[in-house]
């Protein structure tokens, strides 16, 4: 993978990330109102923590170089991977292009794939009247997941070759 390529699916993935969780908040946001925000301070409060969190991630990993920004995108792309509902915990956050495979026992085991071209959807907290045990692996994240592990290796065997070139000059 060249340079090029990786500077630009970086800079990417990473404003779809700022965009994509600047309009999810705007979106929540807007759906909880102040009251609603209020009345479900809990769920709210780390829905819009994950958000933040999205967000975050995005203008680290497009516009720095470091690690902590690969290491914020690597820990958002597997918050959006893996959907859980257990036993009322619910923990489900995306936003984008969702392909899903996995399982539902309500009301009994049913293997499911889920598609949805554009969506965004935050689902965080305790429903105390769910017996639901539900996980989902969304694939198009799973993917970007994957693909980000690529850029970092290709990145560490960059700066390996630049380190060798170093050292052969300097004999």
């Amino acid at each position: 993978m060249s340079e090029k390529n990786i500077k630009v699916f970086r800079c990417f993935l990473g404003i779809y990330f700022l965009i994509g969780g600047l309009i999810s908040l705007w979106l929540v946001l807007s759906t909880f109102g102040v009251l609603g925000f209020l009345y479900n301070l809990i769920p709210a409060t780390i829905t819009t923590f994950v958000i933040f969190f999205f967000i975050l991630s995005g203008y680290k990993y497009a516009f720095s170089s470091g690690q902590s920004g690969t290491t914020m995108m690597k820990i958002s792309l597997l918050i959006q991977a893996v959907q859980l509902m257990l036993l009322g915990l619910s923990f489900r956050n995306y936003f984008g292009p969702f392909l899903a495979v996995g399982f539902t026992d309500t009301p009994e085991i049913e293997f499911q794939l889920l598609f949805e071209p554009l969506k965004s959807y935050f689902s965080n907290g305790f429903n105390k009247n769910s017996q639901e045990v539900s996980i989902v692996f969304n694939l198009v994240a799973a993917i970007l997941l994957f693909l980000v592990y690529r850029v970092e290796l290709a990145e560490a065997k960059s700066k390996a070759d630049l380190k060798n070139i170093e050292i052969e000059t300097n004999y």
